[in-house]
């Protein structure tokens, strides 16, 4: 099991050519999607991997060829005996189709992998040397015939061959009826049925645990022997032993080993001198643009700078000894200056006509709303009925602020306030005051 790499793909074909040599379907895919998207072409291609009959394999291919010529093209391009459970050998008894067994490794040795390589060797040993024992004790506390993880798998098994219907000829061999009216073959003498499955993985499908029931057989008996407990423990029999440190190891005459000197073409990079207000390399453009641009509007403005002392007057900013000096009396502007330094141009008559305006007459302030607080009336019930307009006459003016205001007609104004009962009724009395003029009462009709 690789990654699809090129070069392990080669040296397997040449040094192990009797070995299978299968695909991870995790990295199939990432190569997959990048130019064939579509959550539709993922399923498909998921399913035509984990089908374990030719037919159902070839229906695959046909729905993807109608849905999308170029990925058909493209996926038949790769020998689907490396892929797709349908053309897996039943001798190794696996039907894995990723590469978790390999990364669990790569997983373990991690921290291992960045030290040299006498120090990783050691530390790899190590490990490996306390894996095999522990788990050589960790299945001494299971008491059953089958590992755990197989017994747990063939217990899923059972409860699944309870939809099938088995139909016996009499010895070995079973017609398995499925809830669709489909019918499979199994071989129960030759541990085979027309799923593959069996034969993939080792273990019982729930087609010939069907038949096993009927007959009254144990099922675990059929499980192949790779998956048995003792097989197991000899498979954990053999431990490692343990070794010296690396001062009592016997010296070697050899030169020791350097590590590989890589040399990269090019010019080394400079690290980066960016402060923390600037984030990016597009900001510190946009900042010197900005000095570059404030330099240029000083020097239009004539302002001098000495060459000595590298400071422009006026500025704190140092400025480079390599800029021409120049002053109010010498400096000679480009003519796009000159253009925007003139004063005396002729405005726009845009421009004229603001500049120019006649100003408006004075605005007469409108008669403002104004309440009497009362005591016994409530400020909720209160309601403000409009008062009479009242013509002013201008007498007086005053400025203020540039705006006149007629100060006799806000003397007037300032007599009259208006308030309405909490319970009003069909009329409304006002009450009315002012120099000279005794109190009456007035009826007025409010304004709904």
């Amino acid at each position: 099991m690789s990654d699809k790499q090129k070069g392990l793909q080669n040296a397997i074909e040449e040094l192990l050519p009797g070995c299978e040599h299968r695909f991870c379907v995790l990295h199939l895919y990432q190569n997959f999607k990048g130019s064939h998207k579509g959550l539709a072409l993922k399923n498909i291609l998921w399913v035509a991997s984990r089908v374990t009959r030719v037919v159902d394999f070839e229906r695959c291919m046909n729905e993807m060829k109608e849905r999308d010529k170029a990925t058909f093209d493209w996926l038949v391009k790769r020998t689907p005996t490396h892929w797709s459970k349908a053309y897996f050998s039943t001798h190794p008894k696996c039907d894995i189709l990723l590469n978790n067994l390999s990364e669990s490794f790569n997983s373990m040795v991690l921290k291992a992998r960045s030290n040299p390589i006498v120090h990783m060797l050691e530390s790899i040993r190590l490990t490996l040397m306390k894996t095999i024992y522990r788990s050589r004790d960790e299945m001494k506390k299971h008491s059953e015939n089958l590992c755990p993880k197989i017994e747990k798998y063939l217990e899923q098994m059972k409860k699944k061959s309870m939809e099938y219907i088995a139909h016996w000829n009499g010895k070995d061999q079973f017609e398995i009826e499925t809830s669709y009216g489909n019918r499979i073959r199994v071989h129960l003498g030759e541990k085979t049925c027309s799923c593959r499955k069996w034969e993939l993985t080792g273990i019982p499908c729930a087609h010939a645990l069907s038949g096993m029931y009927y007959c009254g057989y144990t099922p675990e008996s059929y499980v192949d022997e790779c998956y048995k407990r003792q097989t197991y423990f000899k498979s954990y029999t053999h431990l490692m032993n343990t070794l010296n440190g690396n001062d009592m190891w016997p010296k070697s005459h050899m030169e020791p080993l350097l590590p590989p000197v890589k040399c990269y073409l090019g010019r080394k990079k400079k690290p980066s001198n960016m402060t923390d207000g600037e984030s990016s390399g597009a900001a510190t453009t946009n900042e010197m643009g900005r000095k570059r641009k404030q330099t240029n509007d000083h020097m239009d403005e004539g302002l001098h700078i000495d060459t000595q002392t590298s400071i422009v007057q006026g500025n704190n900013d140092v400025a480079s000894p390599s800029r021409v000096t120049r002053s109010k009396t010498n400096a000679v502007p480009s003519p796009a200056r000159v253009t925007r330094s003139k004063r005396n141009t002729v405005p726009s008559p845009a421009r004229l006509t603001r500049s120019k305006a006649v100003p408006s007459p004075p605005r007469v302030p409108s008669t403002p709303r104004r309440f009497v607080s009362q005591p016994n009336v409530p400020s909720t019930s209160r309601r403000v009925v409009n008062q009479p307009k009242v013509q002013s006459q201008p007498n007086v003016q005053s400025k203020t602020l540039g705006v006149t205001r007629n100060l006799k007609v806000q003397k007037e104004i300032s007599k009259y306030t208006t308030v309405e009962n909490e319970r009003p009724s069909k009329s409304t009395t006002v009450e009315k005051t002012g120099p000279n003029m005794s109190t009456r009462a007035e009826s007025v009709v409010p304004n709904v």
